[in-house]
This record gives C-alpha cells, structure tokens and sequence, in this order.
C-alpha cells in the first residue's frame, strides 16, 4: 500500500446514562422572561405596545417525548430559516413529515442570514441594543397564532 488517509471517522457511540429518561408530567416556561419584556414608557411609545406581555407570560403545557408522541418521531434533520431553529420530525406510525420549531426566533441567525451573509457574526450582537431592538420587534406578532390556526383547521374539519 502506497498511501492510507482516514476519509469518516468512526461513528461514536453516545452515552445517554447521564440524562433521566423520566419527566415531569407538565412543566411552565415563556418565551421571554419577564426582564426582556420589561420596557420604558419612552420605548413603548416609540415602538409601540406589541404582544410583549404574552411573550413574557409563563404557561403550563404537557411534557411529550418524541418517540412516543403521536406513535412517536424520528429527527429527519436540522431545519429553520432567516431565524427560526427547528428539527424536521417523521412520525414512524403515519411516514408525514412535521417541523417542531422554536418558540424564540434568534436574532443572531436573522442577522447572520440577512444582513451579514459573508461575515461570521459568531456571538457578536449578544447583549447589545441591537439584539434587544431586534428582539422586541419579533413581539409584535402573536407568538400562539399558527397555534390558533391548527386548532380552528382540525376541530372544524372534525365538525364537517
């Protein structure tokens, strides 16, 4: 043999002992904490009202796993756009695909993607007016309207 060069390393095998395989049955979280939808009067009136009070309002939702939800799913692969971060699901009973998307948008990855396509922004804007500006301006949609949505298709499809 003339020349030998690893091309794929071997694939690790991951240790999973260390994370519970048990949850709690509900957990509240929100999308913002209270800190970040906290805004001056000066602010509010310049930039208006939006849903920041939804955006920083914990709620209480059940805890699913994905290999049992819905007869469960498998991660096809890492998905998003301009500044969502999200997995494309396969549902192993049905075969239909299905996005499971973030909540928060990323403000980095929106710059990234937009503004700064050929420069690594890394972590640059954390912490800094702009990632605040830009933060609150993803606060004035409704955060649960795709939510909404899904719930007015199906139970109307239901009543047919």
């Amino acid at each position: 043999m003339v020349y030998q060069a690893q091309i794929h390393k071997k694939k690790e095998v991951f240790d999973y002992s260390a994370y519970r395989n048990s949850f709690k049955n509900e957990m509240s979280a929100s999308i913002y904490n209270k800190e970040e939808v906290k805004k001056s009067k000066m602010f509010q009136a310049l930039w208006g009202d939006h849903y920041r009070e939804v955006y920083g309002k914990d709620i209480t939702f059940p805890v699913a796993t994905l290999d049992t939800l819905m007869g469960g799913f498998t991660i096809e692969r890492q998905g998003g756009g301009q500044e969502t971060r999200s997995l494309r699901l396969i549902n192993k009973k049905t075969g239909k695909r299905n996005s499971l998307r973030a909540m928060r948008k990323s403000v980095t990855q929106f710059l990234q993607k937009g503004a700064f396509k050929y420069t690594y922004l890394e972590d640059s804007f954390d912490d800094t007016f702009t990632e605040d500006l830009l933060s609150d301006f993803y606060t004035s949609g409704y955060p649960y309207a795709s939510k909404s949505l899904f719930y007015t298709q199906t139970s109307c499809s239901r009543d047919l």
